[in-house]
């Protein structure tokens, strides 16, 4: 199996193997246009010119789980929160905000 380094934020990282490739794409940690290279040899190219079939997604694995917190393991009493990825429709947010600034 073939294994290729990864372009991430301007660093060369990796060998990956192609499975992990898959996973990282299915995770959306990478797309089509991340730069890739073979491990040995080969120029840098994007994922999709090496690995084509990626975005049929008839082989890709299934994403990794993302890790909630549930209600109930949160401790009691003052915790601080940081709301890192929300996917909130637009039109919700604009109406949040009317409200928040309406006298009252």
């Amino acid at each position: 199996m073939k294994s290729y380094l990864l372009k991430l934020n301007g660093r060369e990282v990796g060998p990956h193997s192609e499975t992990q490739v898959a996973q990282m794409f299915a995770d959306q940690q990478i797309n089509r246009s991340t730069l890739c290279k073979p491990a040995t040899s080969g120029g840098w190219k994007t994922v999709d010119e090496y690995l084509p079939t990626l975005k049929y997604g008839t082989q890709l694995p299934a994403p990794t789980p993302s890790r909630g917190v549930s209600s109930s393991t949160l401790p009691l009493g003052r915790t601080t929160v940081t709301i890192t990825d929300v996917d909130i429709p637009f039109g919700s947010v604009l109406k949040m905000a009317s409200r928040s600034l309406a006298p009252g």
